[in-house]
């Protein structure tokens, strides 16, 4: 079912508009206090607008206009179903008894409902945890009955809201695994901090800042091209702001305060260049339409980036002069933080350079490792 939503609630500094066709999976991601948790109550008919509307496949969930109607449909009557951070069973219940619930609570006969939802767990992996009680399950297979319940109540919108976050590494991989056989078809949305949700469940991600839609795409798209910081931190790209300036060319090579190529290796049409406010100029392949001049963004992976050497070749990309403002650990490498670039480097490498904050460090930073496009 299509989904539209407009929605402001002043208390919660919610002000925003979405629509989302039939069948596709949203990923919602924003840091804490975004109003993703607002946004799902609004969805699932726990929070009313001051003002604004829910529209679910045609049918109005939610409308509260001035010197309108209001209309408030309760969340149980909605057919929205949210998969929780927590699986919220029934205790006394069995699996099987929790999954046939919201069968019988739509008023369907106790034998159907126990088949349908020996059905649904089978679906899920968990046919064998038909008569254990909550108590007696893990938390990986909490969530696969929690999954079969959600499906029982046979919703037109699922609401996700971090379903993996208390599992463990094991549990997560197989419910993350699971998840995408039973939203294929299903509009969804899911709120994550986990760049895997959005990679293996979303057609689309929309970023959240402050109450309001800062950024929104096809996941490939804005995974490979973010606009805001938060965006790019969620991808684990560094980003750079400045406009697009001189792009190398056929016959030799942008010139400006940080472009490094004397050698005069020659630009193609993929060429393009990034001035940041300081003035340097850095090198990368372009991605959309740049005119210089016009606001332009730079990302390009921390483990792209590498100490410049103080001789030999530096002509495969930028090299600049920074302070390093920043150590720590990630994975098997140290990220080197400066004022406006990170680094993933070997931690022999930082040791090699007496890194530390407040050290002047020199960084060379790939072309191909850069993409450059707009904007906006």
């Amino acid at each position: 079912m299509s989904l539209h939503v407009e929605a402001q609630v002043p208390e919660r500094g919610l002000d925003l508009a979405l629509d989302l066709p039939a069948g596709r999976t949203l990923a919602l991601v924003g840091p804490n206090g975004a109003g993703k948790s607002s946004l799902l109550a609004l969805l699932g008919g726990d929070l009313r607008p001051a003002r604004g509307e829910v529209v679910l496949g045609g049918r109005v969930l939610t409308s509260v206009r001035p010197g309108g109607r209001t209309v408030q449909v309760p969340a149980h009557a909605r057919r929205v179903a949210t998969l929780g951070q927590e699986a919220h069973l029934i205790p006394h219940l069995t699996a099987l008894g929790n999954v046939a619930f919201p069968l019988r609570a739509r008023g369907v006969p106790r034998r159907d409902a126990r088949a349908r939802a020996h059905e649904l767990l089978a679906e899920v992996g968990a046919a064998d945890l038909a008569e254990r009680r909550p108590g007696r399950l893990s938390g990986g297979q909490q969530q696969r009955v929690a999954i079969a319940r959600a499906l029982a109540a046979d919703p037109e919108l699922l609401l996700l809201d971090e379903p993996m976050s208390t599992l463990d590494v094991d549990a997560a991989a197989e419910i993350r695994a699971l998840l995408p056989r039973f939203l294929e078809g299903r509009s969804a949305v899911v709120v994550t901090h986990d760049v895997l949700d959005a990679i293996t469940m979303a057609h689309d991600v929309l970023v959240l800042e402050g109450g309001e839609v800062q950024d929104r795409g096809p996941t490939a798209d804005l995974l490979a091209r973010p606009r805001t910081a938060f965006a790019a931190r969620f991808a684990g790209l560094a980003l750079l702001h400045g406009r697009a300036g001189a792009a190398p060319t056929a016959g030799g090579v942008a010139e400006g305060a940080g472009a490094v190529d004397p050698t005069g290796v020659p630009g193609t049409d993929q060429d393009a260049a990034l001035r940041l406010p300081t003035g340097e100029l850095i090198q990368g392949r372009r991605s959309g339409d740049l005119r210089e001049g016009d606001p332009a963004l730079a990302a390009l992976r921390p483990a792209a980036v590498t100490l410049a050497p103080s001789t030999g070749d530096r002509t495969a990309g930028t090299v600049l002069a920074r302070t390093v403002t920043g150590l720590e650990p990630r994975g098997d490498l140290v990220r080197v933080r400066t004022a406006d670039l990170e680094a993933d480097l070997a931690p022999e490498a930082v040791a090699a350079g007496t890194l530390r904050p407040g050290s002047d460090v020199r960084l060379l930073v790939p072309r191909d490792a850069v993409t450059i496009y707009p904007a906006r």
